[in-house]
């Protein structure tokens, strides 16, 4: 770990959990506010990489299956609403209702 990436020394468990004089109820959190967690910024990247190298719509939804059981990401929603629309590219394809289209990517 880069140790100035660390902004201060901490003492104990419970000191980990304040980032700039605020608490966190999680090491996570904690972490993510003092910039320690770049995983999702990687996991971001592997999926728009999926996308611009057009990645069957199918095996792109079992990608990000794959990552929420095996990476952990800590923002989950913001993947899922950042790749929404390409997730469901086949779907819309296939149904012209959107609401039809999301139930069937969801099943």
């Amino acid at each position: 770990m880069d140790k100035k990436k660390i902004p201060h020394r901490p003492t104990s468990f419970e000191n980990l959990l304040t980032v700039n004089g605020k608490h966190y109820h999680t090491f996570k959190e904690a972490a993510k506010e003092s910039g320690l967690l770049e995983l999702d910024n990687s996991i971001s990247e592997c999926l728009r990489e999926a996308v611009t190298f057009k990645m069957p719509t199918a095996a792109l939804r079992s990608l990000f299956a794959t990552i929420l059981v095996h990476c952990n990401p800590t923002d989950v929603r913001n993947l899922w609403d950042t790749y929404y629309d390409d997730f469901l590219e086949d779907f819309h394809r296939s149904h012209s209702n959107t609401t039809e289209a999301q139930l069937q990517c969801t099943l």
